[in-house]
């Protein structure tokens, strides 16, 4: 699978490879999460939290959503004492856009499959 990103503020066009087995934020956007292991949900007051694990890679972390649904963050722990912490300070609920044909004119190309 190829991956296209505009960058509109630079007119820049950048090619990408989804690799087989890999996990990656769009498997996230998209739901699939067929190589990722949920707890079971922790509910707090306002918020919920449930922690995820990603055994082929050895990754683990947690998300955090207020009850409404809203993002809150997302942390990824990735190795010993490395991990990523996305807190999400906006949010616009809207429809996620797949599109399988993708040609912006005059765009700088950068090409970044192996």
């Amino acid at each position: 699978y190829t991956i296209q990103t505009w960058n509109k503020v630079a007119n820049q066009l950048i090619i990408d490879q989804l690799i087989e087995g890999d996990i990656n934020i769009f498997h996230l956007l998209t739901g699939d999460f067929k190589d990722v292991t949920f707890d079971r949900p922790i509910e707090g007051k306002k918020d919920i939290s449930m922690n995820f694990n990603v055994l082929d890679m050895g990754y683990s972390g947690h998300i955090k959503i207020k009850k409404s649904g809203q993002p809150i963050e997302v942390k990824v722990i990735y190795g010993k004492d490395q991990s990523m912490l996305i807190l999400v300070t906006g949010y616009h609920k809207g429809d996620l856009k797949l599109y399988n044909a993708f040609n912006p004119l005059n765009a700088e190309v950068i090409d970044l499959r192996e």
